[in-house]
């Protein structure tokens, strides 16, 4: 098992539970609920899709997080427990590789991704992050 972005506090023991119980083939996006016996993940995502209200402009800031990532919708907010694990990846030629695992519900790609080809998946990034944004603490 491959890991890209390992910075989300997911355990490897977590990671190979969720594998098991989704046994992936090919491209995967699955969100799980952790059973009992694993600890609490952090959730930094903040808007409708996590129960909240809309993330309005007046308390987002833009920020770059890495070189190879659009600035991404900030707010100075803390993280949250959360019992969902959203893992996205890939298995090919029996190999697993996992882009990304982190606690909470799914999420849009965000808008300038390089990976977003179709003006359907712009437009859906595009959507979904007027109405979310990310914890910065």
């Amino acid at each position: 098992m491959k890991v890209f972005h390992a910075d989300h506090g997911v355990s490897e023991e977590t990671l190979k539970w969720a594998l098991a119980q989704i046994n992936p083939t090919g491209f995967f996006l699955r969100t799980l609920e952790l059973p009992e016996g694993h600890v609490d993940l952090l959730n930094s995502l903040y808007g409708p899709v996590c129960g909240d209200d809309p993330v309005s402009d007046d308390v987002v800031t833009f920020v770059k997080r890495s070189e190879d990532r659009p600035p991404s919708r900030m707010v100075s907010w803390p993280k949250r427990p959360t019992r969902l694990l959203t893992l996205i990846g890939m298995v090919k030629d029996g190999d697993v590789t996992i882009f990304t695992a982190y606690g909470g519900p799914a999420a849009e790609r965000e808008p300038g991704d390089v990976t977003l080809s179709t003006d359907e998946e712009k437009a859906a990034a595009a959507t979904f992050w007027a109405h979310h944004a990310l914890a910065s603490t």
